[in-house]
């Protein structure tokens, strides 16, 4: 009987043992890609009847700036020669060509989102595209933008001569190309 026990204890044991509790340990990774990108609604500022004198202003546009880095920033340049950024050309005309000088705007439309306040604007206003000018995150701050990204509205203004001043030759094209660049700052 003695061994009887012994061999229902051994059997026991080793099925307790096959049943016993063990635990495992599972990791869990992620890895979120990088966004860092700008987009325009429409690819054009059109100005309509530039006409009489004075400010005129041009149609608008959005651009969107999504980014999940925390500095970035977007460099905006006239595409035109050295001497001539920050003006319309009137590319038709051969030597002297007439330029129309203006100036850009860029608007931000959802400024609710947590990190508006951490952005540097060269262009809130009405300002000169002679130089480069950005929309930037200050240098110690957060500039993630919302995932619909921050958006500002673009738009142009040119001045129109008055007094004296001779005015603008009729049935001439003036443009100029407006690059928009965003780079991460980390």
């Amino acid at each position: 009987m003695k061994k009887f026990v012994i061999v229902i204890l051994m059997a026991m044991a080793t099925v307790g043992m096959t049943f016993a509790a063990t635990t495992g340990n599972l990791g869990v990774n992620a890895t979120i890609d990088p966004v860092l990108s700008v987009a325009l609604a429409d690819t054009a500022l059109t100005f309509s009847a530039l006409t009489g004198t004075g400010d005129k202003t041009s149609t608008t546009t959005n651009l969107t700036i999504i980014s999940n880095y925390r500095h970035w920033s977007v460099t905006i340049a006239s595409q035109n020669a050295s001497t001539d950024k920050g003006t319309l050309k009137d590319t038709a005309t051969v030597e002297p060509a007439a330029s129309l000088p203006y100036k850009l705007s860029a608007t931000l439309v959802n400024t609710g989102w947590a990190n508006a306040g951490n952005i540097t604007n060269g262009i809130s206003s009405f300002t000169s595209l002679a130089t480069d000018k950005s929309i930037a995150v200050n240098s110690a701050s957060n500039g993630k933008t919302p995932v619909s990204g921050a958006v500002y509205t673009l738009q142009a203004q040119v001045t129109l001569p008055s007094g004296t001043t001779e005015m603008y030759e009729t049935g001439k094209t003036f443009s100029d190309t407006i690059m928009i660049t965003i780079v991460n700052n980390a």
